[in-house]
Formats: C-alpha cells, sequence, structure tokens
C-alpha cells in the first residue's frame, strides 16, 4: 500500500498489559464525568483482549500481548477506541462526547492507527480527529475492537482506497462500490450489505465468500488493475513489484485520488484476519472465491496465483472446502462490467452483468 505508516518510538517493556490497565482505570472518571456511568465489565473485556491470540511457540507468561512496535499513546488509543466499539449505538451518537473520553496524546495515537501519520496541518489534524470519531460511532466495519488485526484491517479499509469507497464505507453505505487498488467486506454486523467491485475495464475483479463453523458468513471484494495484479501476484519478481510501486506512488502523489494506491496480498490477509472482531466466530468451513477477467493470459494466471496465494494463508490453510471459480469477459470500454455480492438472500454471487 502506498500510504507510509509509521509506527515508531518502540516500547521495550514487556508489561504493557499492567500499563493498559492503570489507563483503563484513570479512563473511569471520564465515563463518569461524561455520563456512561460504571463500565466495570467491559473495561474488563478490553484488558481480556489485549492479549489476542497467543502463537504455540509462546507461553502466557513469555507472551508480550500487544506487538512492542506500538507506543504508548497507540496502545491507549486501541484500548480506548475498542472500549468505545463496545459501547451501545445510542452511546455512541454524539462524537462531541466522544472526543472528551480522548486526551490529546490518546487522539494523536487514534489518528496514526488509522491514517498511518500525523498531519502537520492543525485544520488536517482536525478532520482526521473527525474521521476517527465518525468511524467509532458509526462502526461501519461491525468491529468489536480495534486491537492488531482489526486496526490493520481498519487502516487498508479506510487508507487504501480510493475516497468514494472510503467515504461510503466510513458513512455506513449499505452499497459499497469497489474501485481499482480497492477493497470492501460485508461482515455480520457491517453496514454493509453489498459489495459492487466496477468498473472491469482491462483490469481483474475477485470476490472471496467464506462460511464459518457458528454458520456466519463474509464476503471481501477486491479490484486489481493490470499493474496491481503484478504488485500482488506471487510470482512477479521483486524487481518487477517495485518498479511498479514506485511508478503508482508517483503518480499518486502527482494526482490524489484519481489515482489509487497498491494492495497486496497482505492487505487482504489483513482484513480475513480481523473477520472473527466482526462476528465471524470459530474456524471458516468452506471459501468460495470468484475471479472475473478479462480473456488475458497473464492476468488470468496472475489473479490464479493471488488466489492460491490466499487459500495458503494462515487465516485459510486449514479450510478443506475450498473453489476457485474463473469467469472471463471480453473487454470493452464503452460497456464496462461489473460483479457484485450481496446478503439479500444469504451471501451470493452473481456473476458479470
Amino acid at each position: 500500500m502506498h500510504l507510509n505508516n509509521p509506527l515508531n518510538n518502540k516500547r521495550y517493556d514487556k508489561d504493557s498489559n499492567n500499563e493498559l490497565g492503570n489507563f483503563l482505570e484513570t479512563l473511569t472518571d471520564r465515563l463518569e464525568t461524561e455520563g456512561l456511568g460504571n463500565r466495570t465489565g467491559l473495561l474488563e473485556d478490553v484488558l481480556r483482549e489485549s492479549a489476542g491470540k497467543i502463537p504455540s511457540f509462546y507461553t502466557l507468561e513469555e507472551w508480550p500481548g500487544i506487538p512492542l512496535y506500538y507506543t504508548q499513546e497507540e496502545v491507549e488509543a486501541m484500548a480506548l477506541c475498542s472500549f468505545i466499539l463496545k459501547l451501545p449505538p445510542e452511546e455512541r451518537k454524539e462524537l462531541e462526547r466522544l472526543e472528551k473520553l480522548f486526551d490529546e496524546r490518546q487522539m494523536t495515537g487514534a489518528i496514526r492507527l488509522l491514517f498511518g501519520y500525523l498531519p502537520e496541518d492543525p485544520a488536517l489534524r482536525q478532520e482526521a480527529s473527525k474521521t476517527v470519531l465518525t468511524f467509532l460511532s458509526k462502526n461501519p466495519l461491525g468491529f468489536s475492537n480495534l486491537w492488531h488485526d482489526s486496526r490493520l484491517a481498519a487502516y487498508c479499509l479506510l487508507q487504501g482506497n480510493p475516497k468514494i469507497t472510503r467515504d461510503q464505507i466510513l458513512k455506513g453505505a449499505s452499497k459499497v462500490k469497489v474501485f481499482g487498488a480497492g477493497i470492501g467486506i460485508i461482515t455480520p454486523k457491517s453496514a454493509c450489505e453489498e459489495l459492487i467491485v466496477c468498473p472491469l475495464v482491462w483490469s481483474t475483479g475477485i470476490i472471496l465468500i467464506l462460511n464459518y463453523e457458528g454458520g456466519a458468513e463474509a464476503a471481501i471484494g477486491v479490484h486489481f488493475d493490470r499493474d496491481q495484479l503484478v504488485i500482488a501476484d506471487p510470482a512477479a519478481s521483486d524487481e518487477d513489484r517495485r518498479f511498479y510501486s514506485d511508478e503508482r506512488s508517483r503518480m499518486l502523489d502527482q494526482e490524489g485520488d484519481a489515482v489509487m494506491g497498491t494492495l497486496s496480498c497482505e492487505d487482504i490477509i489483513s482484513v480475513l484476519r480481523a473477520l472473527p472482531s466482526a462476528g465471524c466466530d470459530g474456524p471458516p468451513t468452506s471459501v468460495r472465491i470468484h475471479i472475473a477477467s478479462p480473456k488475458i493470459d497473464s492476468d488470468i494466471a496472475a489473479a490464479q496465483r493471488i488466489c492460491r496465494a490466499l487459500l495458503e494463508s494462515d487465516p485459510l490453510s486449514y479450510v478443506s472446502g475450498a473453489s476457485i471459480t474463473l469467469t472471463l469477459y471480453e473487454v470493452s470500454r464503452s460497456n464496462p462490467d461489473f460483479i457484485f455480492v450481496s446478503i439479500s438472500e444469504g451471501i451470493r454471487f452473481t456473476k458479470i452483468r
């Protein structure tokens, strides 16, 4: 992805949960001041979730919990955002009240987490602050927390997408259009109910439909133009990948939202890892992947390699019921195609228009 995401000033202590506990205790006074009362249960939930999934090669005593490259202000921001996402929707409506729950450090941390940087211009920083609060108020992705995996997914969906897509996501639109280098999700708790991958002209759309053990369903829609396929293709050389990434970065710097960023397999995997936070409990039981691509051999081969890489990634590698369906279409600038997925009758895929 083009946007830089520096998380500097590493924390070297491994006692982060104690620091987090101290911070959450101080939050109690602010909650009472803003009329949100005693929320001990929610605060305890936030503490429990902070450790995340413990890898098998760690013991509970060794596991540092939150990755050490997050600064203390970012850890506090993630905890506070996670707490706010657990509040009932009616208590998240007033942006001014939500803003009072943050001190300046924590808002700085929250902006860094969702934007990847801190705008220097005060007006842009205020706008970024409003974006953070709007995201927490609407929770359009349906996340129950903003810890590491869901934080990365939110960053990818809000900063990696073209402006029209991220505006639709941020506003909680029921239909979201996914354009070049873009990505969208449908989860059991998301505002989005239909993803439209468009327009498909010399470009490739991929839709993943996932079923989970508890009966939950989710869908991810992504859109690769021809340069993006090279950048995301696991078989592409590092030299080719760097060349296309650098070229797109230069175009993005010059043309802003007219040119999208870069989308990688890692971005899609980040979204896959975040799905349990949005109601996809239990392991995935089946995955259907649909590719819509023009009749160009190199594009078809790259798209299939990307899909295989996704199926071999840790969120999906244990799924036995996985399939890849390929749809080819004639390229026509006069009549651009699109594909979409909807939850109107369960999550279903609809082919090229």
